[in-house]
C-alpha cells in the first residue's frame, strides 16, 4: 500500500501529538496504527491525510513520508525544558532531511500553555533555532493547550490553508505577532 500526500505530525515524546490529533478528529473518524519500524498513526480526515510517529526510530519509509509531505505540525512540551532542548536537536535533524521540501509549511505548536512556567510561543521558537527573519519555508508558532483544545482552531487553519497555496506564497509578508502565536514568513525582501 503506497504512502499518501500528508501533514506530518511530529516532535517528542509526551509532547501532545496523539492528544492533537485526538482533538483534531471527529467522531467518525478512528486513528489506524501499522508498524513500518516503528508504528505509524494515520488518520484520515474531510481536509486531508495525517500521519504522527514517536520520536526515535524512525518509519522504514520516512523518506517517502518526508517527500509526500504537505505540511509538518511539530509539537513541543512547552513546559519540560529538557524536553523542548531534545525537540530542537530533533527539529533540527528533521528539517536538514535532503527528502523533506524546503518549501513544506512548518506549523509550531507550544504545547501545555496552562502550565505554570511554560516557555511562550516565542521563546520556544528561539530554543528550537527558529529564526523568524530567515525562514525558507512558511512558519507558524501557536500557543495550545491541546487537552482542552485552545488554540488548535487557527492552527488548523493556519495549516491547511498553507498546505493548498503555492511555494513562496508568504515571501511579501513581515513578521506579525498575536496573542498566543507568530507567524515567521518566508525570507523577507531586504530593505532598500
Amino acid at each position: 500500500m503506497g504512502i499518501n500526500e500528508s501533514i506530518l505530525v511530529l516532535g517528542a515524546n509526551g509532547a501532545g501529538k496523539t492528544t492533537f490529533l485526538r482533538q483534531i478528529k471527529d467522531e467518525n473518524q478512528k486513528l489506524k496504527q501499522k508498524w513500518d519500524g516503528a508504528y505509524v498513526t494515520t488518520m484520515y480526515s474531510a481536509e486531508r491525510h495525517w500521519a504522527m510517529w514517536p520520536a526515535g526510530p524512525r518509519p522504514r519509509r520516512a523518506s517517502t513520508y518526508f517527500e509526500k509531505a504537505l505540511g509538518v505540525v511539530w509539537v513541543v512540551d512547552s513546559a519540560n525544558t529538557a524536553s523542548v532542548e531534545q525537540s530542537a536537536n530533533l527539529l533540527q535533524a528533521t528539517l536538514g532531511d535532503a527528502a523533506l521540501s524546503s518549501t513544506v509549511p512548518l506549523l509550531i505548536l507550544a504545547n501545555k500553555q496552562d502550565v505554570e512556567g511554560a516557555l511562550t510561543p516565542q521563546d520556544v521558537a528561539k530554543k528550537l533555532g527558529i529564526d523568524v527573519h530567515h525562514m525558507e519555508r512558511p512558519c507558524w508558532v501557536q500557543g495550545t493547550q491541546n487537552t482542552r483544545a485552545r488554540g488548535l482552531s487557527p492552527s488548523l487553519s493556519w495549516i491547511l490553508s498553507a498546505t493548498e497555496q503555492p511555494p513562496g506564497w508568504m515571501a511579501s509578508l513581515w513578521e506579525a505577532w498575536t496573542e498566543d502565536g507568530m507567524l515567521c514568513p518566508a525570507r523577507q525582501p531586504s530593505p532598500t
